[in-house]
């Protein structure tokens, strides 16, 4: 139709333009539409490259001013006084106290408002460190004729340890086996010296068979944020166990699923590794000699 009418023009048939003036007016009105899809479809495209361009860009290396290095890590999140890292090891926070004058300006870091939040943080975490001085309290999951046997980890030996009480309502013995860590961790305010794991096992007539892991010292990661442990027995490939935590949100304490797995594999094991990530600390590993274990 939009050739006719150029010719019409060329050969000076006016009574053809007058006919063609409408049909001139709706190609043009068709050409422009045309323009605006495919402007629409190259945007579109535009805006693809671009989110896939930026997720790529979210995995950078890291570099504290000590030296120490995280590689491919993905930022999670960023806070007032730092941001968490993603690698394949884990989550890591590193503080911005810690990182470049550089890194500190991309992500809008303020001492002043770092300084508030870090104080608001520790009277929250003194009072949890101040509960955790006190036996532990019985987890809602639990009754009061099966308590959480309370370690004291100085002199708990690094070997198995045996225990059991009879249940008050005649139901029979809960049996419990525990070990301490031979290695111990050192974590920052307010929880500073030196901080053991225990593992325990219990065994109760009338709540079933329970593997725990707990701490004297320090606060797991909340499993609504961190599901799983990464467990390695001897030398062996590595497993991971979801976790949950007691009713009443102890954040020294994790007890690990799926525990008949875990005790049939720790019946054969030397030697076993549990990697756990705590608040402000990242993952960290505590080492257990288990051999022997009699359950």
């Amino acid at each position: 139709m939009c050739v006719e009418i150029v010719d019409a023009i060329l050969a000076g048939s006016s009574a053809v333009w007058q006919s063609k003036t409408l049909s001139f007016s709706r190609c043009r009105v068709e050409s422009k539409r045309g323009t605006i899809r495919r402007v629409r479809h190259w945007e579109i495209i535009l805006a693809i490259f671009a989110g896939l361009s930026a997720s790529i860009a979210l995995a950078e290396d890291f570099k504290t001013t000590n030296g120490k290095e995280y590689k491919n890590a993905t930022v999670s999140r960023v806070e007032s006084d730092g941001i968490v890292l993603s690698t394949k090891s884990g989550i890591s926070k590193l503080y911005f106290t810690e990182l470049s004058k550089e890194v500190q300006e991309r992500f809008h870091y303020d001492a002043q408002k770092a300084a508030t939040h870090s104080a608001d943080q520790n009277t929250g975490l003194e009072q949890r460190r101040k509960q955790q001085e006190t036996p532990l309290a019985i987890p809602s999951l639990v009754s009061s004729a099966t308590p959480v046997p309370h370690v004291d980890f100085l002199s708990a030996p690094t070997k198995w340890a045996y225990s059991e009480h009879q249940d008050e309502m005649g139901r029979g013995a809960t049996k419990v086996a525990q070990v301490v860590s031979s290695n111990s961790l050192h974590f920052g305010f307010p929880y500073e010296g030196e901080t053991h794991a225990a593992l325990q096992l219990r065994k109760s007539p009338k709540y079933g068979q329970d593997v725990m892991l707990r701490v004297d010292r320090g606060q797991f990661v909340s499993s609504r944020t961190r599901h799983f442990v990464t467990v390695r027995f001897d030398d062996g490939e590595l497993w991971k166990f979801d976790i949950g935590e007691p009713v009443e949100s102890t954040t020294g304490l994790l007890f690990i699923h799926d525990n008949e797995d875990f005790i049939n594999e720790l019946r054969k094991a030397k030697s076993l590794k549990i990697e756990a990530d705590f608040y402000q600390e990242g993952p960290r590993v505590f080492e257990f000699e288990v051999r022997g274990l009699n359950w």
